[in-house]
Formats: C-alpha cells, sequence, structure tokens
C-alpha cells in the first residue's frame, strides 16, 4: 500500500457512499481530493510514483489514454490555476460481482480511530493510504486510478454545515407541534416532568403576544 505527504484535503466522502452524478448505473463510491503544492518535492515525487505505476501495471511503452491520469492541476471556479496538483482518490462500494466493501478507514494523527459524525472539511491537512489498479478503453489505451484505502488527519478543518433556517426571522403565525407537545396535551400540570412543564410553557408563549411585562422561562 502506499502514502501520499500531508496535504490538503477536499470534498472528504469518507463516511457515508454516494452516487455517481455523472453516471446513475455506477455503485456509490467514497472519495477523496488531495491536493499538494506542484512546486513542492513531496508533490513532484508523488506524481513520479504515480507514473512508475502505470509502468508497473501496463509495462514500459504502454499507451496512456486521454485521462490515463488521477491527478491535474487545480483550478478555481473562473478557471484560474491555484498552483495545487489535485489528486483523485476512489473506493466503490460494490465490486462488479457485487460484493460490499468495506470504507475507508480514518485516524486521527495518533492512529486512534475517527470519531463518529466529525465530518472533514476542505483545507484539512491529511495523508491519503491507497493502491494503484489499472484500467484499458476501447482503444486499447490505457490509464491508472487510485484506491481510496484510508486517511489519517493531522490538522483538522471542521465542515461547517449550512442551515437555511437562519435566512428567516420569527414572525407571528402558525406554530408547528412538537411530538413533545403531543405528549404533554390533556395532562395536568403536576403530571408533568419539569422539562414538560418549560416545554409547554414555551409553546404557549410562542403562541401568544407577549408583553413587556411578561416572564420568558428560559
Amino acid at each position: 500500500m502506499l502514502t501520499t505527504p500531508v496535504g490538503d484535503a477536499y470534498w472528504a466522502k469518507c463516511f457515508e457512499p454516494e452516487d455517481d452524478r455523472f453516471d446513475e448505473d455506477k455503485p456509490r463510491a467514497w472519495s477523496i481530493s488531495w491536493c499538494g503544492d506542484q512546486t513542492d518535492k513531496a508533490t513532484l515525487q508523488l506524481m513520479q510514483q504515480v507514473e512508475s505505476e502505470f509502468a508497473r501495471i501496463h509495462g514500459e511503452g504502454a499507451k496512456p489514454s486521454k485521462n490515463a491520469w488521477p491527478f491535474r492541476e487545480q483550478t478555481d471556479k473562473e478557471g484560474n490555476q491555484t498552483g495545487l496538483l489535485e489528486f483523485r482518490f476512489k473506493k466503490n462500494e460494490t465490486t462488479k460481482k457485487g460484493h460490499v466493501l468495506s470504507a475507508p478507514a480514518v485516524y486521527d494523527s495518533h492512529k486512534n480511530p475517527w470519531p463518529e459524525g466529525e465530518l472533514i472539511g476542505n483545507g484539512s491537512k491529511v495523508k491519503v493510504a491507497f493502491s494503484a489498479w489499472g484500467w484499458e478503453d476501447k482503444f486499447g489505451k490505457k490509464g491508472v486510478s487510485l484506491s481510496f484505502e484510508a486517511l489519517q488527519v493531522l490538522d483538522l478543518v471542521p465542515y461547517e454545515r449550512k442551515d437555511p433556517g437562519n435566512a428567516f426571522g420569527i414572525e407571528n403565525g402558525y406554530v408547528a407541534e412538537t411530538p413533545a407537545d403531543a405528549f404533554t396535551q390533556g395532562k395536568k400540570e403536576e403530571e408533568l416532568t419539569p422539562s414538560q412543564r418549560i416545554q409547554r410553557r414555551a409553546a404557549e408563549l410562542q403562541a401568544s403576544p407577549v408583553g413587556d411585562d411578561e416572564e420568558i422561562p428560559f
């Protein structure tokens, strides 16, 4: 198994495989883009290592396909080069025969298993463990792809979820009934737990205008 040097992670899909947005017939896959400065010696050595894998798999003198290489010069939204070389790693959820594969292993800097639910944001410093496999197109030209085997996160940039609800403020009007509201309906005050009393009181305040002298229980 091969390992990248430390680089920047982009679009890390390590925990839940996703559908291929270009081909619905392809199996879901885990994937990540690793980026390094294209002038950095370690990045250039990684590119040369992938080229060596191509020659090892297909033999010296094999003709590469137009899309033979799993790396490219990264560009921004305007199409300008960023100065980074981007490597793409991917692992399908199932084999061609339908066998289910395990997700890439993810570790922290001390090789502890990664905490469940902690997503990895763009720009996190990582190392990727991978293997290389070859393929051939219908014209007989060849290429190489990189299988995403494991990830080590050395410096985490937390992934920020966008909350579409932030576009709104609180308005007068309909208030949806929560499961807690439904559970407490018809019960007397003394039958409720302290948290249920607070939730009922909060729901009552939301349903009616609050005066300047009315006390909010939070």
